[in-house]
C-alpha cells in the first residue's frame, strides 16, 4: 500500500478503540454483540471528533475537498466534529438503549453521506488527504477510508436490525399493576 508509514496514527487509533471495547467488555461480563459495537462506536466518534478540534478550521476547509454536504454549507464542517462527539454521547449515556433507533439511524445518515464523498474521492482519484483524524494527523485518501466508514454505517445497520428482530420476537407481557393484584386477590378468597 502506497503511504502505508502515514496511516501508523490510524492504526494506534483503531487500536485503542478496540483495546477500550474489549476492555470494557472483559469488565462488565459480555464478550460480543450489541453492547460491544457500542462500545466501538461511541470511542471511535469521541477520538476522532477530539483529533478533529485541534484544527476545527483546517479540517472544514479540508473536508470541503471530499465530503458532499460540506462542498455546498462549510458550516458542516464545523458540525461535523460536534456531532461525532453527541454521538458518542448518545452511544454512552443510552445505556437502556431507549432511543438506539434515533442514534442509529443518525450514525448510518453521517458515515453514508460521508463515504459517498470518499467514494467519489476514489473514483475521481483525487490525490487529496482524509482528515477522519483532524489535520494534524492526516491520512492519504485510500480504501482504508472507505472501509472505515462502511464498517461504521454495517454495524448501526446490523444493530437497527438486531433491534427490529429483537421487537418482532418478544411475545407482550402482562404488567402485574396493584389493581390487577387485588382482583386476583380477591378473587382466591
Amino acid at each position: 500500500m502506497k503511504h502505508h508509514k502515514m496511516y501508523i496514527p490510524f492504526y494506534i487509533a483503531m487500536l485503542i478503540v478496540v483495546l477500550y471495547t474489549a476492555v470494557h467488555q472483559f469488565i462488565i461480563g459480555h464478550r460480543v454483540g450489541m453492547v460491544a459495537m457500542n462500545d466501538f462506536m461511541g470511542i471511535r466518534f469521541i477520538l476522532f471528533g477530539l483529533l478533529k478540534f485541534l484544527d476545527i478550521e483546517g479540517f472544514a476547509e479540508s473536508f470541503m475537498q471530499y465530503d458532499i454536504v460540506a462542498r455546498k454549507w462549510k458550516p458542516y464542517g464545523y458540525f461535523f466534529p460536534i456531532l461525532e462527539i453527541i454521538l458518542w454521547l448518545a452511544y454512552l449515556v443510552d445505556t437502556q438503549m431507549h432511543y438506539r433507533l434515533t442514534i442509529n439511524i443518525a450514525t448510518v445518515l453521517l458515515v453514508g453521506i460521508t463515504s459517498i464523498g470518499i467514494f467519489y474521492a476514489l473514483k475521481a482519484k483525487k490525490d487529496i488527504d482524509c482528515v477522519c483524524m483532524g489535520t494534524k494527523f492526516p491520512l492519504p485518501m485510500s480504501i482504508i477510508n472507505l472501509i472505515e466508514n462502511i464498517a461504521m454505517g454495517a454495524m448501526a445497520v446490523f444493530m437497527l436490525i438486531w433491534m427490529g428482530s429483537m421487537t418482532m420476537t418478544q411475545t407482550p407481557t402482562t404488567t402485574n399493576s396493584p389493581t390487577q393484584q387485588t382482583i386476583t386477590t380477591a378473587n382466591c378468597h
